[in-house]
């Protein structure tokens, strides 16, 4: 399977921030086939069974790695469209550490409890805010779930109280009426000594074809 996050993201939301345009996605299944299940509500709605964990969605021709940022819509196996959005990490706003949070761990999240870990800690950030992970808050609840997860996820969660990341966050919020959900997904930028290094790459590229002349 061909994974290429960032190379889709950029063009979404290039895409995006040109006309407001609309990106074609269809959810392909779960990123690991053994996933971990979870019960959840979001007041008012009813209780559902769901997997937890991050999610795959192609455009056709690349693979889009996200984690669910709308815990109260279904989805199905058809396009849809999505408009895409840089998310900000900064201020104290649910979004925003929902934005940190997975900005954080959004590569390191390997493993089925890590994963459901994070999702769940995502969660609780966009529905319950506060400081501190909630399975049982006001907004978001969550059960059936096992203890390593729910280690993760209060793990997870403390990212929400500390400084932005370098990785762009980019939510891609569904436009059509069913089907479709609101993602989250991170576009991973570079570390500083790796910029130093492609840097240093292009400097000598450069006195290559100044010497060749």
């Amino acid at each position: 399977m061909r994974i290429i996050t960032p190379a889709l993201v950029v063009a979404a939301v290039a895409l995006g921030a040109a006309a407001n345009a609309t990106t074609q996605l269809k959810f392909t299944g779960m990123q690991l086939a053994n996933a971990n299940s979870a019960t959840i509500k979001v007041m008012p709605k009813a209780p559902v069974n769901v997997k937890v964990g991050a999610l795959l969605f192609t455009n056709g021709s690349a693979t889009l790695k996200t984690y669910c940022a709308d815990a109260t819509s279904f989805l199905d196996h058809s396009f849809h469209g999505y408009s895409s959005l840089t998310l900000s990490q900064n201020g104290n706003t649910n979004q925003a550490k929902a934005a940190r949070i997975i900005a954080k761990y959004f590569d390191t999240a390997t493993s089925k409890d890590q994963q459901a870990g994070l999702q769940l800690a995502i969660w609780s950030a966009l529905y319950n805010g506060g400081t501190a992970f909630s399975a049982v808050g006001p907004t978001f609840k969550a059960w059936n779930v096992n203890s390593s997860s729910l280690n993760y996820a209060a793990q997870y969660f403390g990212a929400a109280n500390q400084g932005a990341s370098l990785n762009k966050v980019v939510t891609f919020y569904q436009t059509s009426a069913q089907g479709g959900q609101s993602q989250l997904t991170v576009s991973t930028v570079p570390e500083p000594m790796s910029m130093a290094a492609l840097g240093l790459g292009l400097v000598g590229l450069v006195r290559r074809r100044r010497n060749a002349r």
